[in-house]
């Protein structure tokens, strides 16, 4: 999408319903000019203007009307992205990279008015939170998540079906009876579990632990 859409009088394009990003994010209010979309993907968007992501996004599609959203190669603070689901009322999908978290104070968090909120009425069912689409250019990965983490995330998505995500690889087995095997309250719904970028010997001594818990 270029930076400047220019105005076209009574101009629209009623039949796209998903918009693609990358790189440079518009100036321009075009909201009106996809008045049925429902998919926004932002692609490669690493400098944010100072104002919150959420009203860059409201200037591309009305918020209440989104249902899937995308956000890939750059990062988002978990604060933005409490922001953005907090009026995406509608959003049953969501792709992100992995957030990273260690500076977070998850505690705070789990106990502001929006998260408190979010929890009884977002409608999210699938969550994507891996570098899956993404090259990987080193073994540090600071962004894989610990089960805390994982925590917070069944607490703000408790309608979640379909869950891809990396793990910590010392708390794999954690993970996973959490999250699989000792059925939490929590998350019962859960139909699919993708936990991304095991190495072949970690997969195999999760794959030993799982069939000794049946």
């Amino acid at each position: 999408m270029n930076k400047e859409i220019r105005p076209f009088q009574g101009t629209n394009f009623n039949s796209v319903e998903h918009v693609l990003i990358y790189s440079t994010l518009p100036n321009t209010n075009c909201a009106n000019y996809f008045p049925n979309v429902n998919q926004l993907t932002i692609n490669h968007c690493p400098e944010i203007p100072d104002e919150r992501l959420v009203n860059i996004i409201n200037h591309i599609i009305p918020l209440d009307q989104l249902s899937k959203l995308v956000i890939r190669d750059f990062d988002v603070p978990f604060e933005q992205l409490i922001n953005i689901l907090y009026v995406t009322c509608n959003l049953v999908t969501l792709k992100n990279d992995p957030l990273f978290l260690n500076d977070v104070d998850l505690n705070s968090i789990q106990q502001s008015e929006r998260f408190c909120c979010l929890t009884d009425r977002n409608k999210i069912r699938t969550v994507d939170m891996s570098h899956k689409h993404r090259i990987i250019k080193t073994l540090d990965m600071p962004y894989k998540y610990t089960l805390e983490k994982i925590r917070l995330f069944i607490e703000l998505f408790r309608r979640l079906k379909h869950l891809t995500v990396e793990v910590d690889t010392p708390e794999l087995e954690r993970t996973v009876e959490y999250l699989i095997i000792n059925k939490y309250h929590n998350v019962h719904g859960l139909l699919f579990l993708c936990i991304a970028r095991i190495p072949a010997w970690d997969l195999y001594k999760l794959t030993a632990f799982i069939h000794s818990k049946k």
